[in-house]
């Protein structure tokens, strides 16, 4: 077993479920005393994390080191820990947790050459119904694929939230050993898609400080390229709604295929649109997609995507008359 890892992402539960296996594999609960120790490095200076990497093991074969935030240090701080890497392995076992490390900086590449790293990165709206899945095999349930994807569309990606919805669904199912797109649609919180709802209507009706908010609150449970894609989504529910013409829920529900709430929803937030919006609306997403991906920032290009949409031609345009 490599002495040296890093976890690095922003699926904050794969972090903490991947941490506390490693340090349950390596270090017994009755050595933690003395040969386990937490280092927040967001508070502490790089010298003192080395020195406690350095610190040999007390009445034990194995001392655990758990460095907390490490791209909370400056990049004069971080190079400090990639120079002492690339001397040699810490006596100890070192783990290292961080959301966000440059995977072309030295130090990252110092992790992969001395050490092993553990990605713990988003799941994408495919990937999630897998692992709530899985999750649901772990309580002894089984839910189905159509009932893991229904869940999914409801509460987002994020996993922590996801794996809460689905230990309440099988509370609910109490001693059946399924969970069905009924129960998902009776116990399922709805806070991401009201949420992404909230939002698109924020736009439409140019009300940027409503986004905002809205965009606050998603972000609150999921990462920043998955609520991209909820938003992207939704954009396109709208465009295909506007484009069906449908009048009512019962026609849309069967034209583009979604659930008669969504139906309902899609009908009050289309009323600010006309087909002719979306190619613009599309290519603003594209930028925001690749901004994401490159500057570092992506909490920041979300909301210059919302402000940049709130002041687009298409959400300065009176609404609609009421759709009943």
């Amino acid at each position: 077993m490599s002495s040296l890892h890093l976890f690095v992402g922003e699926e904050d539960l794969l972090m903490e479920e991947g941490v506390n296996k490693l340090i349950d594999e390596t270090l017994p609960r009755e050595n933690r005393d003395l040969n386990f120790d937490v280092v927040d490095a967001a508070a502490t200076a790089p010298g003192e994390i080395t020195t406690r990497l350095d610190t040999l093991p007390f009445f034990g074969d194995r001392r655990v080191v758990l460095v907390k935030n490490l791209d909370e240090l400056s990049a004069d701080e971080q190079r400090v820990i990639e120079e002492y890497l690339n001397r040699g392995l810490p006596p100890t076992v070192a783990i290292f947790t961080a959301r966000n490390v440059d995977r072309r900086s030295r130090l990252f590449k110092a992790f992969q050459k001395q050490g092993t790293v553990h990605p713990c990165d988003p799941r994408s709206a495919r990937e999630a119904p897998t692992w709530a899945e899985g999750y649901a095999a772990r309580l002894g349930k089984r839910i189905r694929p159509e009932a893991a994807g229904e869940l999914v569309t409801l509460v987002g990606t994020g996993l922590r939230t996801l794996g809460l919805e689905v230990e309440k669904l099988a509370a609910y199912v109490g001693d059946r050993g399924e969970i069905t797109v009924e129960d998902v649609e009776a116990v399922a919180s709805r806070l991401t898609e009201t949420s992404v709802f909230a939002l698109t209507d924020a736009i439409g009706e140019r009300n940027a400080r409503k986004a905002l908010q809205a965009l606050e609150s998603l972000l609150q449970t999921e990462h920043p390229l998955p609520v991209l894609g909820m938003i992207a989504g939704q954009y396109r529910r709208l465009a295909r709604t506007v484009a069906s013409g449908a009048r009512t829920e019962v026609a849309l529900a069967a034209a583009i295929g979604v659930h008669p709430y969504a139906a309902r929803k899609l009908l009050a937030g289309s009323r600010h649109y006309r087909a002719s919006d979306f190619p613009e609306i599309f290519a603003r997403l594209e930028e925001a997609d690749r901004a994401i991906k490159s500057t570092g920032q992506p909490e920041l290009a979300l909301e210059t995507l919302v402000v940049r949409l709130c002041g687009s031609p298409a959400a300065s345009r009176p609404a609609a008359g009421k759709v009943r």
